[in-house]
């Protein structure tokens, strides 16, 4: 069938990590969009880079050359890089828990945190972040918090527990995600907890083991939360007030969940630690069944995991990160890019963007044959000239 593509892994991009990658997020540091990559590693690519380090689509550029934790998240905020992790320097900078990067220089981000940050996450400009601790300084900080000009503030009472993710549901709504037992003042939230603005609560019933990743999604009935961690089941959908498990779950623990077209519309992605090596790490969902995406991942002598998904700013492609040996069979350490395909109309037959006259040329060249097909019949005939006609320009 016209206007079909495989989805392949690049090769020889780059020498990979030298341990886990685990976080992506896009930064402009002043000379346009990179990939950042977060993670175990102390080198990657070749070159000395301590737990956070930029992709620009020809190298890697270390962040910090001297920390002394792992970096765990980052996100961009206007012209500044936030990075959080278990770190308290960064670069001889102390910076308990989280730091900012502007104009190649690491500064604090007021009195930081006693344990560790796992995300960050922007909504409405606020910016938020999430983890394991439970002051800032000399404040009362549950899990979450919220950032106010120059200090850290709690968002309600607080959660006890940790927090692994952070994002808004479709009523724009903060989520918490994570191994949550309580919301003070409120009750057992069960591993997942709503901000409404003004209290906290539960969501649904909430998820039996611990949550590691939640994202907003629309898998065809509209906006909705998708869950993904060591529940059962691994990867579940709420809907009217309930979570229900996606298709039995993609076969192990859930770290990362991503949305990205892999040729045939968008698909929903999960990245994780899926048993023996033949199951890949990386898999989509259709609407029916999970599937292995492009050969999957491997690792000698231990399964492989996926734990990062993001999209390479520079090429366009879907960047993995975990630990792992090898990607589709290819020597990918802990690092690799999945190259798309490009979202395009099956009438574009000549790839060029635009269905005109060439693509028509090649349909009736090709009438009564199967190399333009476009309806999926087997055959080109009138219903695929309307297929074409209806896509014109």
């Amino acid at each position: 069938m016209a206007g079909e593509c495989v989805p392949s892994w690049e090769t020889g991009v780059t020498e990979g990590a030298s341990a886990a990658v685990t976080a992506f997020t896009t930064a402009d540091l002043g000379s346009g969009d990179v990939l950042v990559a977060i993670g175990a590693f102390t080198s990657i690519g070749g070159i000395d880079a301590t737990h956070i380090a930029a992709w620009d689509g020809i190298g890697w550029s270390p962040l910090a050359t001297s920390t002394n934790a792992d970096v765990v998240t980052a996100l961009m905020l206007e012209d500044t890089l936030w990075a959080a992790g278990a770190f308290t320097q960064i670069d001889g900078v102390v910076a308990p828990m989280i730091a900012r990067y502007h104009a190649g220089e690491w500064t604090s981000a007021g009195a930081g945190f006693n344990r560790s940050v796992n995300t960050l996450e922007l909504l409405d400009n606020q910016l938020y972040a999430a983890g394991g601790f439970w002051l800032s300084g000399g404040t009362s900080i549950r899990a979450v918090a919220r950032w106010e000009s120059d200090s850290w503030a709690p968002v309600g009472q607080g959660l006890v527990g940790e927090v692994y993710d952070l994002t808004a549901d479709p009523a724009g709504d903060l989520i918490a995600a994570g191994e949550i037992g309580f919301a003070v003042g409120v009750g057992e939230v069960a591993n997942i907890a709503r901000w409404d603005g003004s209290a906290w609560s539960g969501v649904g019933e909430g998820l039996d083991a611990i949550v590691r990743c939640v994202v907003t999604t629309d898998l065809g009935d509209g906006p909705t939360l998708v869950a993904g961690g060591a529940f059962d089941g691994n990867v579940a959908v709420f809907e009217n007030d309930e979570w229900t498990v996606l298709g039995g779950g993609p076969g192990g623990v859930v770290y990362d969940l991503f949305i990205s077209d892999l040729g045939d519309g968008e698909r929903l992605i999960a990245a994780g630690a899926f048993g023996p090596s033949s199951a890949g790490a990386i898999a989509s969902w259709d609407g029916s069944a999970w599937t292995i995406i492009a050969g999957g991942l491997s690792q000698d002598g231990s399964p492989p995991e996926a734990r990062a998904l993001g999209i390479d700013p520079t090429s366009g492609a879907l960047a993995v990160g975990g630990r792992f040996d090898k990607a589709g069979g290819l020597p990918a350490k802990n690092f690799a890019l999945l190259e798309l395909c490009e979202t395009t109309t099956p009438a574009d037959l000549d790839g060029n963007g635009v269905v005109d006259a060439s693509d028509l040329a090649i349909l009736l060249a090709a009438w009564d044959g199967p190399d333009a097909d476009l309806d999926g019949d087997g055959i080109v005939n009138s219903s695929d000239l309307a297929i074409l006609l209806a896509s014109w320009d």
